[in-house]
């Protein structure tokens, strides 16, 4: 029984003609399956898809929905199915396409069904090894995602009056003292009679020399968001990533400024939850 296989890759533009392998599709005459990067079993961890070129930074949704499309093409059982799945990847303009010259054929030497798909399985395990190679993950990239995540999970993201841009949230104040316009950014925010202003950190990878002015300059915007009344105390957060041994002395810094929340950390949604007073 021969398998098909066939190597999917993803194109930053329609006239690349350069491609970042990223899947394996495979057919064995009465199943398919496919092999994609990130995704193991039900598992998907799009960051891998993320960190591969520039312009898939913000294309999480996106592969989210490409491996979906790869499970409905687990589902085939024929032939015909199969090549016209293929052929539709291959006429696409989405960015992904399949190689021309990724189509290869096995020979599958065992008659049993069970053991035969088996010997598929495996197949497309070393497949995949051969043909993806799966890149580092960008640290940003998953602490970002692992942020979205989180606001998602506290149901913070579905408030009216909650900013979740790219770019900061801006508010402009008036302090004490007169003709004092205070700018204030926030990487995301809470308005309403009882705003909450969040400030993220990416720790890990970063180098202490330009972590320092990052923390100087979150540390002073919550306070000047204190001192002009905009945000009381308490309703101040940096979220941030694990805090290692090296980082204590600059987390120090914010003691009595900000509460500082772990993005990694299960029990941060529910944190946020508490102090947006939700039910």
């Amino acid at each position: 029984m021969k398998s098909h296989f066939h190597v999917v890759q993803y194109f930053d533009s329609p006239s690349s003609t350069k491609g970042r392998n990223v899947a394996v599709l495979g057919f064995n005459g009465w199943r398919c399956d496919y092999r994609a990067m990130g995704v193991d079993g039900d598992k998907i961890e799009p960051a891998y898809f993320q960190s591969i070129s520039k312009k898939t930074r913000d294309c999480e949704w996106v592969y989210r929905e490409w491996v979906n499309w790869f499970d409905g093409f687990a589902q085939i059982e024929s032939t015909e199915q199969f090549n016209k799945a293929v052929d539709r990847l291959k006429s696409n303009k989405s960015g992904f396409g399949v190689s021309e010259h990724g189509e290869i054929e096995i020979i599958q030497t065992s008659a049993n069904y069970a053991a035969a798909n088996a010997e598929f399985a495996a197949t497309m395990d070393k497949l995949f090894k051969q043909y993806v190679r799966v890149p580092r993950i960008s640290p940003i990239i998953l602490f970002d995602n692992q942020v979205s995540s989180i606001f998602s999970r506290s149901e913070i993201a579905g408030i009216d009056g909650f900013v979740f841009f790219n770019e900061p949230a801006i508010v402009e104040m008036v302090s004490e003292e007169p003709n004092d316009m205070v700018t204030l950014e926030f990487s995301h925010l809470l308005s309403g009679d009882r705003p909450i202003g969040f400030h993220t950190l990416v720790l890990k990878g970063a180098k202490q020399k330009s972590l320092s002015p990052q923390a100087e300059r979150i540390a002073l915007n919550f306070n000047n968001a204190v001192r002009t009344g905009y945000l009381q105390r308490d309703r101040c957060i940096l979220l941030c990533d694990q805090v290692q041994k090296k980082h204590r002395e600059l987390m120090d810094s914010f003691s009595g400024i900000a509460t500082v929340l772990d993005v990694f950390d299960d029990s941060t949604p529910g944190r946020i939850r508490e102090m947006c007073r939700l039910p």
